[in-house]
Order: structure tokens, then C-alpha cells, then sequence
């Protein structure tokens, strides 16, 4: 404005309550309606049940409703891990064709190789042997004389390389980033499992969610990030809740002390604006 406007910022507290709590950004919005404040700034999420009496600046920054839930523990302390990376069908494939190579290079090389001769025995573990020698270096004795042979080599190392390379990658998936899961994935399993569910104090989530048939007896209001982490570790049917729901720019401040969550599905809303009487603004204007 071209001039400067006196102004008074007023802490909203609730008198009928001794420990001060501050009331509702809904109950804050309608006194503005009765004239008793002329504008609120803060953290008030533009809605369309509050517009219906205030009226709101343009959004400052973009909102939305998010669940946050704890992540649980899944590790697996079998000896026999490293075998999960490979599907038994899998396994069963390559030891098919760790066979069939070294029967062809047997069929292909045993008349001109004295190495691949023999009884039946010592053929067999010749056979393994090289084709399991060719899995860690090149061989060099015996030395390989039919092309096909060498072909038939070729591709099986080829196989172990591309196995070696998706087998690393899976372990390394199980063994981090599987071992922790969200405990619950959407509202709709919360509501399935009877889960209590947290919200900030104050804020338009109760309406939300009571909007999207929780039970408001399930529903439980905290104040501060710390109580979020406390509530969610503790778990639903212990005194705590199951999931937390509270907005963007809040659970951005609970996310950078308390990491190990998991983030849900975002609900768009109008996003923070500042708060304030139509006809205050006609009034200033008019003067």
C-alpha cells in the first residue's frame, strides 16, 4: 500500500481452557467473521467450509495433506540368504545349461583331447571342472581346438556374467532397502484395520478425515513433531496411533528429525493463505 497501516498482532489463546491451548483455525476464521479480529496470518489452509464466511489472499505456498506411518524391521537372518536373489526355476535353468556346455565341449573335443579322455568318471569331473574353471579364469589346459566348442564357452560365460551382475543387484536390494517396509500403505488399510490415527491440534485434518469415514474416537490430536514420533512408536493398540496425517510443511519438519517414516500418498488442497473480512477490506479501501 502506498501508506502505512497500524496494525496489532494478537495471540489467539482459548479462556475457557486453563493450560491456554490455542483454538481452531476454524473457530480463529469465524471470529473473524463476527469482527472481533480483522485478519489472521499464519499457517491457515485455504478450504472451501472457511471461504464460506472469510475470505482469503492468494495462496503463499502450495499444501496438501500427507500420511506419515513408522517402518518396520524385516531381516532375515537365514544362513541361506544369498540363495533368495535366484528363483529355484532359475537355478535349476543354469544348472541345465552348465550341463549341456560341457557335454558339447566333451562331444566336440574328447576324440582330439587326451585331457577330456578317460573312463566315464574322469570324463564327468573333467568336464566340470573345466566348465566351472572357465566360470572364475580363461583356461588355459586344456586348450580348446573345435570353434564350436569355443562358442559353446563363450556363451556360458557370457550367462554367469549377466547372472553375476542382476544376482548382485537383488542381494544388495533385499539386504537395504527391503529390510524396511511401511507399515501400512493408504488410509483405506487404516480404516480396515481399526488403526487410531494422529493430527496436529487446531487444524482442518479432523474435518478431513472425519470426512473420510474415520471414527472421531479413533482420531487423536497432537502438537508437536516430537509427540508424532513418541505416538507412532508406540503403535496403535498400544496408547499410540498408527499413522500420522498433518500437512506438507509440517511433516517436512517431523521428516528432518525423525527420518525413518514412511511418506504416503499426497491429498491436494488450496494451500497457506492469509485470512481476512471482505468488508474490512472495503472499508480501507473506502478511507
Amino acid at each position: 500500500m502506498p501508506y502505512a497501516v497500524p496494525y496489532e498482532y494478537v495471540p489467539v489463546v482459548d479462556p475457557n481452557i486453563a493450560t491456554n491451548l490455542t483454538i481452531s483455525y476454524c473457530e480463529i476464521c469465524y471470529q473473524i467473521s463476527l469482527k472481533k479480529y480483522d485478519a489472521m496470518v499464519g499457517d491457515t489452509t485455504i478450504t472451501i467450509n472457511r471461504s464460506s464466511y472469510v475470505d482469503f489472499t492468494l495462496p503463499y505456498t502450495e499444501s496438501g495433506v500427507q500420511m506419515v506411518v513408522p517402518m518396520k524391521k524385516n531381516w532375515n537372518s537365514s544362513l541361506w540368504v544369498f540363495l533368495k536373489p535366484i528363483e529355484p526355476i532359475l537355478r535349476a535353468a543354469f544348472l541345465s545349461v552348465f550341463i549341456f556346455t560341457g557335454f558339447v565341449i566333451w562331444l566336440v573335443e574328447h576324440k582330439e583331447s587326451r585331457d577330456f579322455g578317460g573312463g566315464a568318471g574322469k570324463q564327468f569331473v573333467n568336464i566340470a571342472y573345466f566348465c566351472f574353471q572357465a566360470l572364475l579364469v580363461v583356461p588355459k589346459d586344456p586348450k580348446l581346438k573345435k570353434w564350436l566348442s569355443k562358442f559353446a564357452l563363450i556363451n556360458l560365460v557370457l550367462l554367469v556374467w549377466l547372472l553375476e551382475k542382476l544376482y548382485s543387484a537383488s542381494l544388495t536390494s533385499m539386504m537395504t532397502a527391503q529390510q524396511l517396509q511401511p507399515m501400512v500403505f493408504d488410509l483405506n488399510q487404516l480404516l480396515s484395520n481399526g488403526d487410531y490415527i494422529g493430527y496436529q491440534g487446531g487444524s482442518f485434518v479432523k474435518d478431513f478425515l472425519k470426512s473420510r469415514k474415520v471414527e472421531e474416537h479413533k482420531i487423536i490430536n497432537y502438537s508437536t513433531p516430537d509427540q508424532y514420533a513418541e505416538a507412532l512408536m508406540k503403535g496403535s493398540w498400544n496408547g499410540g496411533v498408527a499413522a500420522v496425517f498433518d500437512e506438507i510443511p509440517c511433516l517436512k519438519l517431523f521428516m528432518s528429525k525423525h527420518c525413518r517414516n514412511h511418506v504416503g500418498p499426497v491429498y491436494k488442497t488450496g494451500g497457506f493463505g492469509f485470512v481476512i473480512f471482505f468488508f474490512v477490506l472495503i472499508h480501507q479501501f473506502l478511507s
